[in-house]
């Protein structure tokens, strides 16, 4: 049990510090704002457009073709990130530093074992949060939306500053990460091109 544990909170660790050094700057940590609340913002301007498509067989997304797509495999997980640097970051020249103008979404396909998988990922994760910053740094577990899945949530400001969503589809666990970065206006725009994309997004 305790290696399983430990194997859980490495994916864990590995996942946040890729999402955070992903342009390959350091971290700052700073203390929690309050949740973004991306999910619950207005429908989106029929200005987004969502030209691309990721389509496995765990599920499908759209997304813009501006964004940068990937993912990797580990032994009980599979990830996939979708992010975009916004253009005053890619005008400042500061592109190799950790991303201040932009957007990250992460999906993270878990096999699971056990009761409440879910519960137990999600309280996992924001121990790892506290652990490492403290216990200001994340927001409590309580109920949440993704697009038509209902799922358990909670907003972490540390580590890589977002919402952090996980939902149970038969005995598949799914975490989702979203981070929007920038000015009070950069940060609306970005959060109704990621809601758009999560209204696009289906499991099968």
């Amino acid at each position: 049990m305790k290696t399983a544990l430990y194997i859980v909170l490495s994916l864990v660790a590995i996942i946040l510090i890729y999402l955070r050094f992903s342009y390959g700057g350091s971290t700052t940590v700073a203390p929690v704002v309050s949740p973004t609340s991306m999910v619950s913002t207005p429908s989106p301007s029929p200005k987004v457009s969502l030209s691309e498509t990721i389509n496995n067989e765990y599920f499908t997304i759209s997304h813009s073709s501006s964004a940068t797509t990937s993912a990797s495999r580990a032994p009980d997980s599979r990830e996939w990130v979708i992010s975009y640097m916004g253009e005053e970051q890619k005008k400042s020249g500061r592109t190799q530093t950790e991303l201040w103008d932009g957007y990250v979404l992460a999906i993270t396909r878990f096999e699971t074992v056990g009761d409440d998988p879910d519960k137990l990922q999600a309280e996992v994760d924001r121990k790892g949060i506290i652990d490492a910053c403290s216990e200001e740094n994340a927001t409590p577990i309580k109920s949440g939306k993704v697009g038509d899945y209902e799922t358990i949530t909670f907003y972490g400001g540390c580590l890589g500053e977002g919402d952090y969503h996980y939902l149970m589809l038969a005995d598949t666990l799914y975490r989702l990460i979203i981070m929007a970065f920038g000015s009070d206006q950069a940060k609306l725009e970005y959060q109704v091109v990621v809601n758009s994309m999560l209204n696009s997004l289906r499991f099968k």
